[in-house]
């Protein structure tokens, strides 16, 4: 929620933040019921059909999210799950 406040001080406005979630779908199904506004990255919108739903996009701004793999390391894993964590770390080497 950090970055979306300091976006908030930037362009002057005052969000009345009365719940967080994680889930899109969840965000964008209560958007479309009417039940208040969200701010998402675009591209989580090519997924969904956003026919009765207003998008406006935050001009001058550039927002930035890390990306995480998490996994619990007393499980087994099974081989497709440690392919794809090699292939990770390949293309993004982990501290």
């Amino acid at each position: 929620m950090g970055i979306i406040l300091r976006l908030r001080r930037r362009h002057g406005f005052e969000p009345n933040i009365i719940c967080e979630c994680p889930d899109v779908t969840m965000i964008l199904s209560l958007v479309s019921k009417g039940m208040g506004a969200t701010i998402i990255p675009k591209y989580s919108l090519l997924s969904f059909q956003t026919s009765n739903v207003q998008v406006l996009q935050i001009e001058n701004t550039n927002i930035v999210a890390e990306s995480a793999l998490i996994w619990s390391k007393d499980r087994y894993l099974p081989k497709s799950a440690k392919n794809f964590i090699e292939m990770f770390e390949e293309g993004f080497p982990l501290d």
